[in-house]
């Protein structure tokens, strides 16, 4: 079967900004032309990577998400036989996740600070960022799309160690019209009674931290089922479902003018983390690493 490494290009970064014509921006190319890009390699492959709506790219088809992986090393192993036969090696890249969109992300203004201290370290070093959908949060980093996880739950796989960050509070995010939202504060027992919404697509450690798994048992949680990518099918669950979830207090800042925030007492602290593969040992990761918990220091 031969792959046109142009498409499985088009294909990763499309997964990546879950929008056509962003993606097709990042390639500078135009929206039809990406378009015909993926169908190309959805033929190639004989299956369809893309669910398509309305307006544009709706989500990774299952296949879709099993081949993001793959897709990356094919570059990859592209790119290294180019440079091995044509010129020097480039200078070293950092490959970093985050989950979700990269540009809606609240901890993205904080990149390009980690940036600057790798180069500081690493004269030359590039740091390449990478926004991965929720349901690709552990497949990504095994199967080699990026080096280190920066994530609020850890990878939970005998394949991953995660290195916890700092600790951070966790505030109930709701719409504005639930009763909760005129309350300065509300008991985290209380809140856990709530209906909380519960992604189905993801690893269920990974959603563990969203739904108040350590305060009551999941056995006697009220969830409700969703599907997302990113924060903004987050966000639209919630005001189109009667649910509730959890999240990091930094991101409260990014919630918009249709849902509110709310501070929980007695929530305990839980960690953030920098997740790599266990064996996967190579200097460049040791340093993104050590760079991210200087970042995330004393705060």
């Amino acid at each position: 079967m031969d792959l046109d490494l142009n498409c499985v290009e088009a294909f990763l970064v499309l997964a990546g900004q879950f929008h056509f014509a962003k993606a097709a921006g990042v390639l500078h190319v135009t929206p039809s032309a990406l378009s015909k890009r993926i169908r190309k390699l959805e033929i190639q492959l004989g299956v369809q990577l893309v669910e398509r709506g309305p307006s544009g790219f709706v989500a990774l088809t299952n296949p879709g998400k099993r081949f993001a992986p793959h897709a990356q090393n094919l570059l990859e192993e592209a790119n290294a036989a180019r440079v091995a036969v044509r010129r020097p090696p480039n200078p070293t890249a950092y490959r970093l996740g985050l989950p979700g969109q990269l540009a809606d992300h609240p901890e993205r203004v904080r990149l390009p600070a980690l940036a600057q201290a790798l180069r500081r370290e690493m004269p030359g070093a590039k740091l390449r960022c990478f926004g991965i959908p929720f349901p690709l949060v552990v497949t990504a980093l095994l199967g080699g799309l990026i080096d280190v996880m920066w994530d609020v739950s850890s990878g939970n796989h005998p394949d991953i160690e995660s290195v916890p960050l700092r600790s951070f509070e966790r505030i109930g995010v709701i719409p504005t019209e639930h009763p909760f939202a005129d309350a300065d504060e509300i008991p985290v027992n209380q809140f856990a009674d709530e209906p909380m919404i519960y992604d189905v697509g993801v690893p269920a450690a990974w959603m563990a931290t969203f739904y108040l798994d350590d305060i009551r048992s999941v056995n006697d949680a009220h969830l409700i089922e969703m599907h997302g990518s990113n924060s903004t099918d987050v966000k639209d669950t919630l005001l189109l479902k009667t649910g509730v979830t959890v999240a990091p207090t930094f991101m409260a800042r990014d919630l918009g003018p249709h849902l509110a925030s709310v501070k929980l007492t007695g929530v305990p602290l839980t960690p953030s983390f920098a997740s790599h593969r266990r064996n996967d040992d190579r200097e460049t990761v040791m340093r993104l690493i050590l760079e991210l918990q200087i970042l995330t220091a004393g705060e």
